[in-house]
């Protein structure tokens, strides 16, 4: 944090702070070689924390406004640390004895139960399931996101039908409107690395249960997983 030292200095605004470091931190995650650090993880999550506190305790709509966008943005960002520190706290080769001990007497820090509360406190907070019903399609990244898990819960539920059918149609949605993505954004690159892992799974679901699609898509997958899918009919592992 020694970049940050001089923050309180230029700013008394504590939302401002948060905002500030919640930026920063997504910067080390996505640009850091190695990654952040586990004060850095922990910082994170304080700050996150914070942020969700100040929305969440407020008596009415908290007095702040961002755009939709940058709304989704730490969302989605407030999700992917927690994913990585999931996967971070797993492996445990490379970390020393104080690492591992650190950890273990810190188990509330990225629980799963508290980010959880957290996403449903939010939900309950702004109402969005009656307000908001159809703004994440205004945000493409919210939209391609918000099927990919869906279509991926609907696989591990081993409900094969509809999971074909949420991947089919987002499929179908970014090959109408990836021309509208910017290629020089990370962005563009997020929803480029969720449509390839998409075709993947879709090509899982379509083994177990196999149904007709668009034949655009059908067509990829062909060429993508052609002989995959076939091994996987045979039962094959390799």
């Amino acid at each position: 944090m020694t970049n940050m030292v001089y923050l309180p200095a230029l700013c008394n605004d504590a939302v401002f702070l948060i905002l500030y470091k919640e930026l920063y931190f997504r910067h080390i995650y996505a640009k850091v070689s190695g990654g952040p650090t586990l004060e850095q993880r922990f910082e994170s999550y304080y700050n996150y924390c914070n942020l969700f506190n100040y929305i969440l305790n407020a008596d009415g709509p908290a007095p702040l406004e961002l755009p939709n966008q940058w709304l989704w943005d730490i969302i989605d960002e407030f999700i992917y640390q927690f994913q990585s520190f999931s996967q971070y706290r797993c492996k445990t080769a490379k970390k020393s004895e104080e690492e591992i001990e650190f950890l273990r007497t810190n188990p509330k820090i990225w629980n799963v139960h508290s980010v959880l509360n957290v996403l449903h406190s939010l939900v309950d907070k702004s109402n969005i399931n009656r307000q908001l019903e159809s703004m994440y399609s205004r945000v493409p990244e919210c939209q391609v996101t918000t099927y990919y898990y869906v279509g991926f819960a609907y696989l591990m539920m081993r409900r094969y039908q509809d999971a074909i059918r949420v991947f089919a149609n987002i499929l179908l949605y970014i090959q109408r409107t990836k021309s509208m993505f910017q290629r020089t954004t990370y962005k563009y690159e997020m929803i480029n690395k969720q449509n390839e892992q998409m075709h993947g799974l879709l090509a899982i679901a379509l083994t177990m249960y196999p149904m007709r699609i668009d034949e655009s898509i059908h067509t990829q997958l062909r060429e993508k997983y052609g002989d995959k899918m076939l091994r996987m009919q045979k039962g094959k592992r390799e």
